[in-house]
């Protein structure tokens, strides 16, 4: 019997574990909130994980951010298209894909752990 409280309270916990690293790697990297900047808030404290469910049970990860936030990582903008990357003085500032890359293990234990069976039980003719 598969337990979908269990597995939506653990996927949710890693989202949340995950999202206090990627604000942290945001400060690491120094990226700051300017005074003049358009966005209302730093970006750190925009980023937000959401974990929508169907059926009862968490079906997607995904965080919501700045779209600047992206150009960050990339090393874009202000100028720069993604075709100079590495031609100009900006730099790239990849603070998302490595902690998601470093904590992903981690999601895919958790999904078999607490959904694996409940999968394979789905799967046989009965």
């Amino acid at each position: 019997m598969v337990n979908y409280d269990m597995a939506n309270q653990r996927i949710v916990g890693w989202s949340k574990d995950t999202l206090v690293e990627l604000r942290s790697e945001i400060n690491n990297l120094g990226i700051r909130h300017m005074a003049n900047s358009r966005s209302p808030q730093a970006a750190e404290k925009s980023l937000v994980a959401r974990t929508p469910k169907k059926a009862g049970l968490v079906e997607r990860v995904s965080y919501i951010m700045p779209r600047h936030m992206i150009y960050v990582h990339k090393g874009v903008g202000r100028g720069t298209k993604i075709s100079q990357v590495g031609n100009t003085n900006r730099k790239a500032k990849p603070w998302f894909n490595p902690i998601i890359e470093k904590n992903i293990d981690a999601l895919a234990d958790i999904v078999a752990e607490e959904l694996g069976s409940g999968i394979v039980n789905n799967i046989l003719i009965r």
